[in-house]
């Protein structure tokens, strides 16, 4: 843990503007016990159930969503997918919710997920889901479908990869430098980096940081690796970043790198879950460091309650000089919207 723990030495020397937001410290809480007592070894079963995970039940918007494009293309193999190796812990968020419902919840979690892997497959013209397993590193909820072990985060993850590269330029697609705020576990830099020759940089806050480079750097063994470290200049780091295939930082230490070299900046569900000034001041970090493209996927309406901040659709102060590309409601979580916007 000696990585971890020089993190949060480091990112407490932040100003108090990058520090997180009451929403997240008590997430952080929870995210620390849940390392401490589950282990690193077993995240996918705790943490990534609140980066970007869900447990739906069969009347929720995502679950009715894969239904009905099930029923459209109907399928027996849904029923013939397995859940496998499944011992519930004592303590984590998601995992209550699956023990909660045993052994109903293992029969609808392993539907959902294998209906909406067959929704991705439909738009999967580049065949990523044949290319791509899920890692078992990290010990996620073992579907197998096909086969094949399958993921929600990997349907979720091509699917924002198939919204962000249709919408890029072809001189942005042939030479890809992309960053991610808050990258979770690095589901999308995962796909992102077994489908392209890319960089790919991340700014995120402990421990989430600390689960991304472990796990990016375990699955992905070939890429050189820039880890965390703290620096004053970036003379000092200069070298061995530009060289790096994926990166890693705290948010803080943004400003010390240089400006307009990101063409794709990515967040993913947390921009809503920061106070005004914060998102104020990320968005124009962003458009500090980038000339190109950003997307972003945020609730519709965030409730904050720990902070007692509501955030709409419209309240994010997006730079007027920015070129909005499109702004929809994502095709499986109906209560997100996504966007595209083009940085010159």
């Amino acid at each position: 843990m000696d990585s971890l723990q020089s993190m949060f030495a480091s990112f407490q020397k932040a100003d108090d503007i990058y520090k997180p937001s009451y929403f997240w410290k008590d997430i952080n809480t929870l995210h620390m016990r849940q390392i401490e007592e589950d282990g690193y070894e077993n995240f996918k079963q705790t943490l990534s159930f609140k980066y970007f995970g869900f447990v739906p039940s069969i009347v929720s918007d995502q679950f009715l969503k894969v239904m009905r494009f099930w029923l459209m293309h109907p399928s027996t193999e849904i029923f013939k997918s397995k859940f496998e190796d499944y011992v519930p812990f004592d303590f984590g968020y998601s995992v209550d919710i699956l023990t909660k419902y045993i052994p109903r919840g293992r029969i609808t979690y392993k539907l959902f997920v294998s209906m909406l892997w067959e929704y991705t497959k439909r738009i999967d013209r580049y065949n990523l889901l044949s290319m791509i397993e899920e890692p078992t590193e990290g010990n996620p909820f073992k579907v197998y479908y096909g086969g094949r072990l399958i993921s929600q985060d990997l349907c979720n993850s091509v699917l924002e990869y198939y919204a962000i590269i249709d919408a890029l330029p072809l001189w942005d697609k042939a030479s890809l430098n992309i960053a991610e705020l808050g990258a979770g576990y690095g589901r999308v830099a995962y796909v992102f980096l077994k489908a392209h020759r890319c960089k790919y940089t991340i700014f995120d806050i402990p421990p989430a940081l600390y689960i991304a480079q472990r796990y990016l750097t375990a699955v992905l063994p070939d890429l050189k690796v820039f880890g965390f470290r703290d620096f004053n200049s970036y003379d000092e780091i200069a070298e061995e970043y530009e060289n790096a295939d994926i990166c890693f930082f705290t948010p803080n230490q943004m400003v010390h790198l240089p400006k307009f070299q990101y063409n794709l900046f990515i967040n993913i569900s947390s921009l809503h879950e920061m106070t005004m000034p914060q998102i104020k001041n990320y968005i124009g970090l962003i458009d500090r460091c980038t000339v190109g493209n950003f997307y972003m996927k945020q609730w519709f309406k965030s409730i904050n309650r720990e902070d007692g901040i509501v955030i709409s659709c419209n309240d994010y102060p997006i730079p007027p000089e920015w070129e909005r590309v499109y702004l929809r409601a994502c095709p499986i979580q109906k209560l997100f919207f996504e966007a595209m916007y083009r940085i010159v």
